[in-house]
Formats: C-alpha cells, structure tokens, sequence
C-alpha cells in the first residue's frame, strides 16, 4: 500500500491528509442525488453525441461572455441564452437522458 511522503522522511503526512479530508465530508454529495451510469442505443448515442457539443460550446462561450461583460446578465439576456439553448435541442438532450434512465431503473 503506498504512503504519501514528504522531503523530510521523519514527517509523516497521512495524518494530515487524514484530518484535511475529514474537513471536507461537509460537502460530500449524497450518493442518491447522483446520476447512475446509462445505456443508450447507437441512435441515442449519436443524437447525444451532436447535441452535447453544440450545446456545450455555447454555454462555454456564453459563460465567458457573460464573465467578461460582454453581455450583460440581466433577465432579457438570460432569457435569450435559454431560448437559444431550447432552440439548440436542450430539451430533447434531456428527455434522451431521462429516457435511458427510465429503461434501466424504471420510473418512480
């Protein structure tokens, strides 16, 4: 089993690597909330495959936009940059996903 080291071979760092993770079990997520692996057909797959990269490349470039100022986040624009996500298929991106979820885990 391997052991984290320091320069100084007399100072053992797992203790503190020890206590700094239990500083972070506030923000571990519930294993519930977490999305389980799905299974998709070739045809999900490929629709997925076009709608993930053009969805993220806008939301990439509307989140530099937006941090830079370039547009101003105000509700007019923030509509527009939902709208144009909507346009872009980010409903059927979702119903895909929530279609391969319900053919593994079945619908509550």
């Amino acid at each position: 089993m391997g052991k984290a080291v320091t320069i100084d071979p007399k100072k053992d760092l797992e203790p503190i690597l020890y206590e700094a993770s239990k500083m972070m079990e506030q923000y571990k997520v519930d294993k519930n909330e977490i999305l389980p692996p799905l299974f998709f057909s070739e045809d999900q797959s490929a629709e997925l495959t076009d709608l993930k990269k053009t969805i993220e490349d806008y939301v990439a470039e509307m989140i530099g936009r937006f941090t830079t100022g370039t547009i101003k986040l105000n509700d007019e624009e923030w509509d527009k940059y939902l709208q144009t996500l909507d346009g872009m298929g980010l409903t059927r991106f979702i119903d895909i996903q929530q279609e391969a979820y319900d053919a593994k885990y079945g619908t509550k």
